[in-house]
């Protein structure tokens, strides 16, 4: 019953694997190489032992299961010059199995969840962004055929958008801005199944908390109209000095 668990059993010669389909059978065989002497540091770097190292009975005829019983993977930050900014968001064949070695480090390493930022030069719904689609329904393809869920993270106001992120509201002073969110979500999300929505609020910009929340609602409430029961998560990202605190419900507190 559990899709991550598996078990290494030797069989004469031979070891097989028994586990979930597909995450925990791929996490047996990725220890059953470790035990071998294999180490995963890196999707373009796999450590390769000169010989095999003898495999440690007590790892044999066991149930094996990751500690983290929920999510596990990576965040990464493509509003940065980094590989994974190429892979994930810069259409090409190379790039593509770059993004695709990458989710195979993250079931290499016992992983099921892989995000990044995206970015705003897909808002137009042009050319760029017909083909970023084709690369990115390639990638989730790849990664939904290996068990991994894949997020993609954004920003909710454009005046707090610094690193060129893909944002939502331009105009934090609209009355309505339920028309212009659903045709940014749907630019971002038509034919590209993510799993999950990760929203942003910047790192240099302060606004009134209620218009806060009630732009986060107005998110939720768009998202959910564009894709039904997508997962939508905010994350803060501020320090902890003087000026980030406010009132808010009578209650002095951290932005």
């Amino acid at each position: 019953d559990c899709t991550d668990c598996y078990r290494i059993d030797k069989d004469g010669s031979r070891f097989v694997i028994s586990g979930g389909v597909p995450l925990g059978v791929q996490y047996g065989v990725a220890h059953l190489l470790e035990l071998h002497g294999y180490r995963f540091h890196h999707p373009w770097k796999t450590s390769v032992p000169p010989a095999y190292l003898d495999v440690d009975a007590a790892a044999l005829g066991t149930e094996h299961a990751p500690e983290v019983d929920t999510r596990r993977g990576l965040h990464l930050h493509t509003l940065h010059p980094i590989e994974a900014l190429y892979d994930f968001w810069v259409p090409s064949p190379k790039n593509l199995e770059g993004a695709r070695r990458t989710i195979d480090f993250v079931v290499k390493n016992r992983g099921n969840f892989i995000s990044m930022y995206a970015l705003d030069d897909i808002t137009a719904g042009d050319a760029t962004t017909e083909a970023w689609r084709a690369h990115t329904k390639q990638i989730l393809s790849y990664a939904k055929a290996r068990g991994v869920e894949v997020g993609i993270a954004i920003q909710l106001f454009g005046k707090s958008n610094l690193q060129l992120s893909f944002d939502l509201i331009d105009d934090d002073l609209a009355p309505d801005p339920m028309p212009e969110l659903e045709r940014r979500l749907h630019v971002l999300l038509d034919e590209t199944p993510y799993d999950s929505v990760q929203v942003a609020f910047g790192e240099f910009f302060k606004a009134d908390p209620a218009q806060l929340v009630q732009r986060v609602n107005q998110t939720y409430d768009a998202l959910q109209r564009v894709r039904p029961g997508i997962e939508m998560v905010c994350s803060v990202h501020v320090g902890n000095s003087p000026d980030l605190r406010i009132e808010y419900q009578g209650v002095r507190q951290l932005y």
